[in-house]
C-alpha cells in the first residue's frame, strides 16, 4: 500500500511538472508570434505611410502643389477614418 501512493504521488508530480513546462513554453511561443504579427503589421503601415509621403515629395519638388495638396489631405482624411472606427470599437 506505501508503495503505492509513493508511486502515485511521484507519478503525479511528473504530470504536473511536465503541464508547468508546456505551459511554459507554449506562452512564451505564442508571446513570440504576437510580437512577430504585431512588427509584421507595423512595417506595412511605415511601408504605406513611407509611398504616400514620397509621392506628396515627388510632387511638390515637381512643382504640383495642388495635387500635393490633395493627396495629403486624403492621407489625413483616412487617418483620421482609421482612428474614429477604432475609438468607437470596444476591442480595437
Amino acid at each position: 500500500m506505501g508503495k503505492r501512493v509513493v508511486w502515485g504521488i511521484a507519478l503525479l508530480a511528473s504530470h504536473l511538472l511536465f503541464f508547468a513546462g508546456g505551459s511554459v513554453l507554449a506562452r512564451h511561443g505564442a508571446l513570440g508570434d504576437f510580437v512577430q504579427q504585431t512588427k509584421r503589421a507595423d512595417a506595412q503601415v511605415t511601408l504605406g505611410h513611407y509611398s504616400a509621403y514620397r509621392d506628396i515629395a515627388v510632387e511638390i519638388t515637381t512643382k504640383r502643389y495642388d495635387r500635393a495638396k490633395c493627396n495629403a489631405e486624403l492621407m489625413a482624411s483616412s487617418m483620421l477614418d482609421d482612428v474614429k472606427a477604432c475609438v468607437g470599437n470596444p476591442n480595437c
